[in-house]
């Protein structure tokens, strides 16, 4: 009779996080799972154990990648628009802000509110 796990205790088995095992999930690259209903998801042992056997290792470089050659041939990257629009806009000088006495506003043209005596058109 297959052993089936809850994820938080198939977490634990395999010694990683909830989180970190959800993510798995939600990539493909975790141990098989199983839908159990609509929010429950198990694991099988068995399938757990044949996970883990596929990735164990005898060297940390074992597997990596070698690095790809340099060569002339290859052509430099053409910028697209939104690079280019990113260089001039971090190009252009900042403008400069208002130098008033410290802690003060400067003076607007006047309220947004019409009845206000200060508001455009008012001769009050």
């Amino acid at each position: 009779m297959p052993v089936h796990l809850r994820s938080k205790s198939a977490a634990k088995y395999i010694g990683l996080s909830d989180s970190t095992l959800a993510k798995m999930r939600m990539r493909g690259d975790g141990p098989p799972w199983s839908k159990a209903g609509p929010r429950i998801v198990v694991y099988d042992v068995r399938r757990i154990d044949e996970w883990l056997r596929a990735r164990q290792r005898v060297s940390t470089s074992e597997y990596s990648q070698p690095a790809k050659p340099v060569t002339d041939d290859v052509k430099p990257k053409t910028p697209n628009k939104s690079t280019e629009i990113t260089r001039t806009h971090t190009d252009r000088a900042m403008p400069t802000r208002h130098k008033g006495k410290a802690g003060t506003v400067p003076a607007a043209s006047g309220p947004c509110v019409p009845d206000h005596p200060r508001a455009p058109g008012n001769k009050d």
